[in-house]
């Protein structure tokens, strides 16, 4: 008699098997989620922006946390410079960074202020930010005998820019910092013909 050619039907995986698969499967998932090789997760997609409409309107909020603050006109101010930040990691990676996204900071601050004229700006500030929508993420506020720290973080809910202010007893300085979220950068930008933008506040004085 001729052997049969067609070939047996598989047989089902035990339990014990079909329990090794998925853990197996369950591995590989979260050795994709740390890991940088891995393809099959969708990766990141950073919105693309224009440097000088981000830088514009970090400066644009500078002077209106200036002018919010109503301090004297003769105060002194420390202007600063708009600058990237390559601190964006690669899509689903965390121990590369993308070179072609990058975040926006911007500080500055006022130096000489008292105690009762930084809690005045720090009041004035956080009533502003907030009538506009701004979320209040860290509060700055500690005081203990012989030490008092001021400030606070707000964040925009509609762009994730933040803003910070600080201010401790010892240097008697307003600080302010401002950032945006990471984004793509355009060719233009890449290619050095954009140049960080210098800024210092429009005084009444």
């Amino acid at each position: 008699m001729t052997p049969s050619t067609t070939p047996a039907p598989a047989s089902a995986p035990a339990p014990r098997s079909r329990f090794r698969a998925m853990v197996l499967v369950a591995l590989t998932a979260v050795t994709c989620v740390t890991a940088t090789a891995c393809s099959v997760l969708p990766g990141r997609d950073y919105p693309t922006v224009d440097p000088t409409t981000v830088v514009t309107r970090v400066q644009a909020r500078s002077q209106w946390a200036y002018d919010t603050m109503g301090l004297p006109a003769a105060t002194p101010v420390t202007g600063g410079t708009v600058s990237t930040a390559h601190t964006c990691y690669e899509r689903w990676a965390i121990d590369k960074v993308d070179l072609d996204v990058a975040s926006f900071a911007f500080d500055w601050s006022v130096p000489a202020v008292p105690a009762d004229r930084a809690r005045a700006a720090d009041q004035r500030l956080r009533e502003a930010f907030t009538k506009a929508g701004w979320k209040l993420t860290y509060d700055r506020h500690r005081q203990s005998k012989g030490s008092l720290s001021l400030g606070f973080r707000f964040e925009d809910p509609a762009t994730g820019d933040k803003f910070d202010l600080a201010w401790h007893d010892t240097t008697e300085t307003l600080f302010f910092d401002s950032y945006t979220t990471c984004a793509q950068l355009p060719e233009e930008f890449l290619s050095g013909s954009w140049h960080s933008a210098e800024w210092s506040p429009r005084t009444s004085a």
